[in-house]
């Protein structure tokens, strides 16, 4: 992503996704393994996923949809810097947030946006609410 001090968003996000490491499984009696939390990230809220990455129906679908009551509170998934915060075309109100080895999270249709551009934010900060704000069939977090 380009940082600007204009606050526009990047034209194009994209996220990385990376699968944790296998491990093999236990044997009885032995103790249970240490999660391994570097790398891993918390969900924002808790809601029901209806809409997975990938295509849906002709249109590619560059993310998931967590459904929520408007207002839910909307957090972030690990301690980064603001990259933009404001509305997006499609996304309605948006808040893009960049992490640690430059992974980026995006969320979008949010009601009412608590952070600004710049700011830094600790892990599960709320940094907005759950909303209808875009293209949107109904209250979610894209």
């Amino acid at each position: 992503p380009v940082r600007t001090s204009t606050g526009t968003a990047p034209r194009q996000v994209v996220a990385r996704r990376e699968e944790p490491p296998r491990r093999p499984a236990s044997r009885p009696g032995s103790p249970r393994p240490r999660l391994a939390t570097q790398g891993m990230i918390d969900w924002p809220l808790r809601g029901v996923l209806y809409g997975r990455f990938g295509k849906k129906g002709r249109e590619p679908h560059d993310g998931i949809d967590l459904a929520a009551p408007s207002g839910t509170p909307v957090k972030t998934a690990q301690e980064g810097t603001v990259l933009y915060a404001g509305e997006q075309k499609g996304y309605g109100n948006i808040v893009i947030v960049e992490h640690a080895n430059r992974l980026i999270t995006l969320y979008a249709h949010n009601r009412d946006l608590r952070v600004r551009t710049g700011q830094k934010v600790r892990r599960e900060q709320v940094i907005a609410t759950v909303g209808e704000s875009g293209k949107t069939s109904g209250p979610h977090l894209h």
